[in-house]
């Protein structure tokens, strides 16, 4: 495995590279987007999609749109996946490891298949000692210039947030289910069948 950045055919100024986690004891594809036409003496803020592999892309339109508008400040953009060359499916099945903090019981086997496992702390471990580290010392990320630029502060620390998030969809499971059957469009059609377009 090879930790050199390749570019990323399409993207500007987007590559990813491979690392290899001591803590999850797995490999993980990080993708990076630099702010397009960045300052080399310049230091900027990082916005993380821990869903690297679908959500990435979403997430880099989103804020260079909003960079490119002025809405918001230029910004390294990473996403944190798993290589794919082994099938998309692996990659969710590591996704569906590292994302529960703890075993959530029947239910979540249920859900997530045999792939469930508690591996919450382990990935966090590694975003923290490990990932954080790493691209800070790739790239010139400041986490301070989006506090300072846009007059925000994180409500909740990274971990946290993570946690809080995680714990919100196991406890919903009736509304994941309704996700994944397919029952909300159900919902979404007694709700909006009335409404005009737009």
């Amino acid at each position: 495995m090879s930790n050199t950045a390749i570019a990323i055919n399409g993207l500007l100024d987007a590559e990813y590279f491979d690392l290899e986690s001591i803590h999850v004891k797995d490999i993980f594809r990080i993708f990076v987007a630099k702010p397009p036409f960045a300052d080399k003496e310049r230091r900027y803020p990082g916005i993380y999609a821990a869903d690297g592999n679908g959500a990435f892309p979403l997430v880099l339109s989103t804020q260079r749109s909003l960079a490119w508008a002025g809405e918001a400040p230029a910004a390294y953009v990473i996403g944190v996946g798993y290589p794919t060359e082994g099938g998309y499916l692996q990659a969710v099945a590591k996704r569906n490891r590292d994302y529960p903090p703890t075993d959530a019981g029947d239910y979540a086997r249920a859900m997530l298949g045999s792939t469930f496992a508690a591996g919450g702390n382990a990935f966090l471990r590694f975003l923290i000692d490990e990932l954080k580290p790493d691209l800070e010392s790739r790239y010139a990320i400041d986490a301070s210039k989006i506090t300072r630029e846009l007059t925000w502060k994180p409500a909740e620390q990274f971990e946290g947030g993570l946690r809080k998030t995680v714990r919100w969809y196991l406890e919903n499971g009736e509304w994941v289910n309704g996700v994944r059957t397919g029952a909300y469009r159900e919902w979404l059609t007694k709700n909006y069948s009335e409404r005009a377009e737009i």
